[in-house]
């Protein structure tokens, strides 16, 4: 048989590749290169390249021990002169990777790891568990949803054992290999916070020669150390894992079988303590919802809708209208008793206010002298909304608006104990305000405990059916070894019963977890329809809260429309007022012209009066003849006989007259133009080019400093 040694020493040095530098394996080439490339990419969250002490433990008993041995290896060339020393493999080898949580890389580097695979020659669908480990994806993605597999390979054949002994290190080439990993519920560490349980893996590859004596190597990662605690107190007290009983192949598979056993009890022992503790957060919450005083909230919160419906309803039908439905029999307020007014107050709600004027049907305006009769808008004919019933408004409100003044009421005597139910009960809505978003999102998260505890156990239980599956398929492979089939059937036996014992105590775990969604279901549901009827009971109270402040404004809206009536008559009288001022306005233009025009012409008569007032004496018929245009001399009248013949014109005389007065009368109106136009323009245009000149001198100062 040729020692094939030197070929894993070589395999071993180029541990950088793995799993592609493997002697032999199941899958293809481009699978084996696809684990490789994918483990270089996710080394930096897998494994810790400089912890603060690398680590990997070895638990193990070589021919002639009789316990066995445990080493600590903290470096790649204390692993590497532990494995190249000249003997033979253990007989029963134990490697442990730890790390410090469920989040963190492994204590270890990868060289170190990818060391202790090549010379152990673990299969490469072990990497498909290792993905599992280490720290989250980087972009925030989570690692594989409770990811579980079992993988298995078998070498069995003569001729393959032959291409792949080592007799050196006691291979004989045939052997049987698996993989898988599983998981549990494990109680945190104390200096953990959050929840006081963790979900955990374990993640197993084994391998056992089925000649030579039944050498199995045992690797184990996981993310603390309670498996290899566990495994090192078995094998100190469990007679199927000493040391003596695996002096042989069938003591060996013993201990095989029971080594396995140790992975399945941890995965199914905790989830009875762990559902537990998730019923007893789902049992708070329930029993608070199941515990609500659902009947004092709705005897307070009962309305009677035939009181409500009554003021709605025609005068004429209001008496004989009866409710066809079932009346309550506790109801909000009575409708012989009043709602009382410190209730209203209090609440903000209260129809005490002010009396307001309604405006009737038939209200009109006064005549206009403009318009005439104008008739009444359709606003002020409008009916308007039934006045609204004190049932309508509630007698509490978990809404207070503010420092009311509360009415003085008359003091009444009562008990210590009546008025302390009375505080006690002035709000309806105390009994739900327990029931939040929050407290609903706790039993969203106990939900997703539940589903998440279910489908771990679904898949443990489904790795444990397929590892007996698969070790009694063993037991009809013409090519597995007749002496452990006829040694070890007993051995099997136990196995498989205690597997289904496991399996069986997960899936009645399982229906625990079933009828607890099933509750969870029942009060989600009760705890949506409270949190519904609380909000449906708030929205009443706001509506009657509007419908009181709409009967308000309708009323505020009555007062402005007779307002705007009032106003549209002030308007129509100032109208007329103000026609009549533009006409005096217009009559004021036309008497200031014409005085504008006449008055350089009276100007002249005077004058022409005046010398002649020097030379006669001075009387009133004189002063009012030269005064006037007419007794200027330009219309003679005969003396005797003034009204029966016409005046004689004196065109010299008007000559002179109009020589004189018609200039003055230009240069009048001239000096008005310039004093109201030009004057005015030439201020404007003086200022305007004072502006430009100020501004070109400030721009030409900007520019020679820049």
């Amino acid at each position: 048989m040729v020692d094939r040694y030197d070929k894993l020493e070589a395999v071993c040095r180029n541990g950088n590749i793995y799993p592609t530098n493997l002697l032999r394996s199941r899958l293809f080439r481009h699978t084996l290169r696809s684990y490789q490339q994918r483990l270089n990419e996710e080394q930096d969250r897998l494994f810790d390249p400089s912890p603060d002490y690398a680590l990997v433990e070895l638990l193990e008993v070589s021919d002639g021990q009789k316990d066995f041995v445990h080493t600590r290896c903290k470096s790649l060339a204390s692993l590497q002169q532990h494995f190249q020393v000249n003997r033979k493999d253990p007989r029963c080898r134990h490697v442990f990777f730890e790390s410090d949580h469920s989040r963190a890389p492994l204590d270890c580097p990868k060289e170190m790891f990818v060391y202790v695979m090549s010379f152990l020659q673990v299969m490469a669908p072990f990497m498909d568990l290792l993905f599992g480990f280490g720290r989250p994806p980087a972009g925030g993605g989570g690692k594989e949803f409770h990811y579980t597999s079992f993988r298995h390979e078998n070498f069995l054949g003569a001729l393959q054992a032959a291409q792949a002994a080592i007799p050196r290190l006691g291979r004989s080439g045939r052997e049987i290999r698996q993989c898988y990993n599983l998981w549990s519920a494990e109680e945190a560490d104390a200096n953990d916070g959050g929840s006081p349980w963790r979900i955990r893996q374990t993640a197993i590859f084994h391998s056992f020669d089925v000649e030579e004596g039944g050498r199995s190597v045992w690797v184990n990662i996981s993310a603390n150390d309670e498996m290899r605690d566990r495994v090192v107190d078995a094998t100190k007290h469990c007679e199927d894992l000493r040391p003596a009983s695996l002096h042989d192949l069938c003591g060996s598979f013993a201990a095989t079988l029971t080594t396995h056993v140790i992975a399945f009890e941890w995965c199914g022992e905790n989830w009875r303590r762990y559902i537990g503790s998730i019923e007893s957060n789902l049992r708070s919450v329930l029993d608070k919802v199941n515990n609500v005083p659902v009947e004092d909230v709705e005897r307070m919160l009962a309305v009677d809708s035939g009181a409500l419906l009554k003021p709605l309803l025609p005068s004429g039908n209001a008496s004989s209208w009866q409710p066809t439905g079932p009346r309550r029999t506790f109801t909000l307020q009575s409708s012989v008793a009043p709602v009382n007014p410190a209730n209203r107050v209090r609440t903000g709600l209260s129809t005490a206010s002010a009396p307001v004027n309604r405006v009737p049907t038939g209200l009109s305006t006064a005549s206009s002298p403009i318009r005439g009769t104008r008739p009444a808008s359709n606003m002020a004919a409008r009916p308007l909304s039934p006045p609204m019933s004190p049932l309508m408004v509630p007698a509490f409100s978990p809404l207070v608006t503010g420092n009311v003044q509360q009415p003085q009421a008359q003091p009444q005597p009562q008990p210590a104990v009546d008025q302390t139910k009375a505080v006690e009960d002035s709000d309806p809505f105390e009994p739900l305000r327990g029931f939040s978003l929050e407290e609903l999102q706790r039993l969203n998260g106990i939900g997703a405990d539940l589903h998440t505890a279910s489908l771990v156990m679904k898949l443990d239980a489904e790795v444990l059916g397929e590892q007996l599956e698969y070790y009694q398929s063993l037991w009809t492979d013409d090519e597995f070894p007749a002496s452990i089939k006829s040694g070890c059937t007993p051995h099997l036996s136990e196995f498989s019963q205690r597997v289904k014992t496991i399996i069986r105590s997960l899936e009645m775990e399982q229906a625990r977890i079933a009828t607890l969604m099933l509750l969870l279901n029942d009060g989600r549901d009760l705890f949506d329809k409270l949190l519904q009827f609380r909000n449906i009971e708030q929205s009443k109270l706001f509506t009657a809260n509007a419908h009181q402040s709409a009967q308000r404004m309708e009323d505020v809206t009555m007062d402005m429309h007779r307002s705007t009536l009032n106003m549209e008559e002030v308007t129509e009288s100032m109208h007329k007022i103000a026609e009549k001022t533009e006409r005096e306005t217009a009559s004021m233009h036309i008497i200031t012209l014409v005085t504008l025009v006449f008055l350089p012409g009276t100007f002249v008569a005077v004058r022409l009066g005046l010398p002649m007032m020097r030379t006669r004496n001075f009387d009133d018929a004189l002063l009012t003849r030269s005064q006037t245009f007419f007794s200027s001399g330009m219309f003679q009248w005969d003396q005797n006989n003034p009204w029966t013949s016409s005046p004689i014109w004196k065109q010299e005389l008007f000559v002179r007259f109009a020589a004189i007065c018609f200039p003055l009368m230009g240069a009048t109106i001239l000096i008005w133009v310039f004093l109201a136009y030009v004057l005015p323009q030439w201020r404007a245009s003086k200022k305007k080019a004072a502006d430009e000149e100020a501004a070109m001198a400030g721009l030409s100062e900007k520019t020679g400093l820049e």
